[in-house]
């Protein structure tokens, strides 16, 4: 076998910050394993997440659309993990009035994603990883969440291009499911701290964060 043709897909699983840490040492041993001219992680096409997987999925997905090396990303994502206090400043933001206009309920989880958007996203949109001027290893990814209303699972998504596509399915897939579809027009302007927010929120323990009224479509 050849570099040519390994394939390598990874999923990472729920379980908060220890998931996002082990993630993180995953991908860095990954990119310091060399098969022929190649490190394994730039073999890796298909990347899976949810919860606290997806913490690092997302960052990393940005960061290599943003040619960022595999040290900016850890050191990104290791500094957040340690030193930013995710629910001091959320409960920071849910006491702020003024955050809160328009359809947009005050919730913990949606204060959360603000957290996320100001400190590790920079404001960054699902746009960014969808724009196919900047390509990357990863022919498929999808960070994963639940639809509360069918209790079936909801992607956000995008695949280089699908093999054989169902009736009435996007060449690159849904966003979304069957029950609720996201036209890329209008995907592109969700921001990847509420793609996290809904991938990590738990019953019991958050609101719900409901789209489209919870979602910064601007």
């Amino acid at each position: 076998m050849n570099s040519a043709n390994l394939k390598i897909a990874l999923t990472f699983s729920g379980g908060g910050y220890r998931a996002s840490s082990f993630d993180l040492g995953v991908l860095t041993y990954l990119d310091k394993v060399r098969y022929e001219d190649k490190s394994l992680l730039d073999q890796v096409l298909v990347l899976s997440t949810v919860s606290g997987g997806t913490i690092t999925g997302i960052r990393y997905t940005q960061g290599i659309k943003n040619d960022e090396s595999i040290v900016k990303i850890f050191q990104d994502l290791y500094f957040f993990m340690a030193e930013v206090n995710l629910i001091s400043l959320s409960l920071q933001n849910l006491t702020d009035r003024d955050r809160w206009k328009g359809e947009r309920i005050a919730s913990l989880i949606n204060a959360i994603s603000d957290v996320y958007d100001e400190r590790l996203f920079c404001n960054g949109k699902f746009g960014d990883l969808l724009d196919p001027r900047r390509p990357i290893h990863l022919k498929h990814f999808s960070f994963n969440a639940v639809d509360f209303r069918y209790a079936v699972q909801f992607r956000f998504q995008q695949s280089e291009k699908l093999i054989k596509p169902e009736k009435d399915e996007p060449p690159k897939g849904i966003i979304g499911n069957y029950h609720l579809r996201v036209p890329e027009s209008i995907a592109i302007d969700i921001r990847l701290s509420d793609i996290l927010a809904a991938s990590t929120c738990f019953p019991g323990g958050f609101e719900p964060i409901n789209f489209p009224s919870d979602f910064s479509l601007n």
